[in-house]
């Protein structure tokens, strides 16, 4: 008795699921396979790895003028962060620039980019921004929109937001902050 449930079961499986399987993989019914339905094959598109952003870095309200700011970057198919310099002027304004990779991914596989901002003080490394991206768009990271510029004091408490398609830690602010949990 358990045999035949046993087969009984086996052959329900690959009814109901086996048409589900050549569908997905692009098998058609007369034998040809269809290239645009294929979930495995790689599509090359262009992806945000991370937005611009600007801001004014400051230390206990005071500018930090002519600073090295390190931006490290990885993302979908990278192991190793890729490392940016930037400085900060005489006021203490920086610009990161917005940073597009193009990748070849099936439609299966899900992008992930991860930026990390440091400034370093007197030898000490002090982070201003930690971001996970799941999303490719421009902004994905700041919940759909442009922050506009930042202010980042080293001596603020760190805070974490979870926005729709990242995470972010950070001692900046701007203005229309999420609330952070």
């Amino acid at each position: 008795m358990y045999l035949v449930l046993s087969l009984v079961w086996r052959m329900k499986f690959f009814v109901v699921f086996l048409p589900f399987i050549f569908v997905a993989c692009g098998f058609r019914s007369d034998g040809g396979v269809e290239d645009e339905v294929m979930v495995f094959k790689k599509e090359e598109k262009t992806y945000v790895v991370t937005s611009g952003m600007e801001g004014f870095l400051y230390q206990g309200g005071e500018p930090l003028v002519n600073m090295k700011i390190t931006r490290r970057l990885r993302w979908t198919g990278v192991d190793d962060f890729q490392e940016q310099y930037f400085y900060t002027d005489e006021k203490g304004f920086f610009s990161l620039p917005i940073h597009e990779e193009v990748l070849s991914m099936s439609k299966i596989a899900q992008f992930v980019s991860n930026t990390i901002v440091e400034v370093e003080i007197d030898g000490e490394s002090h982070m201003i921004w930690y971001n996970t991206k799941f999303e490719s768009e421009l902004f994905s990271e700041f919940g759909g929109e442009s922050v506009g510029q930042v202010v980042c004091d080293i001596n603020n408490e760190e805070k974490r937001y979870e926005l729709k398609s990242s995470t972010v830690v950070t001692v900046c602010r701007w203005e229309n902050m999420p609330e952070n949990k």
